[in-house]
């Protein structure tokens, strides 16, 4: 009987895991959506996109937690559920409704993280170019000017002769 009770206890933390890890994702999804919008911004903002970074890090960080524990207790009970015990028909249906929302909201976050990364690259191809547009006009100006100090220096156009 001991045994019983114990199972039900791994299938509710089980449950809870995959509605954390629901609730994690969820939390990535949004962080994906900040970021494109601070990359699509007129001025980029660096401060905002780190911070939305560190956030998204530590999500990352506490998903892959959340995935280690699921396996470590799912190997103990398994079998168990796997049988199809009538006694866990409830946790079982939970656990398969919510394995359903992970994978439906993976496959967004992997369509936001494609849409993100070529976002960034774009962004990022602009402000190297910006850059270099930058250092051409840079040495163009410097250029100028260079040439422009040689013209501020007038020779004497007028000479008196009279000593």
């Amino acid at each position: 009987m001991q045994k019983l009770g114990t199972e039900h206890n791994y299938t509710d933390v089980l449950i809870e895991s995959l509605e954390k890890k629901v609730s994690v994702i969820t939390k990535i999804i949004d962080i994906n959506k900040d970021l494109k919008m601070t990359l699509e911004e007129s001025k980029f903002d660096v401060d905002k996109f780190t911070d939305y970074i560190d956030a998204k890090e530590k999500l990352i960080l506490e998903l892959n937690k959340l995935d280690d524990g699921f396996v470590a207790v799912y190997e103990r009970v398994a079998e168990i559920l796997k049988a199809g015990n009538d006694e866990y028909k409830d946790q079982i249906l939970r656990l398969k409704t919510l394995i359903k929302e992970v994978t439906d909201k993976t496959a967004t976050l992997e369509t936001g993280e494609k849409r993100l990364n070529d976002t960034f690259n774009k962004v990022s191809h602009n402000i190297r170019k910006e850059i270099g547009d930058s250092r051409k006009t840079n040495k163009i100006l410097s250029g100028y000017r260079t040439n422009m100090s040689g013209l501020n220096v007038v020779e004497p156009q007028f000479v008196d002769k009279k000593k």
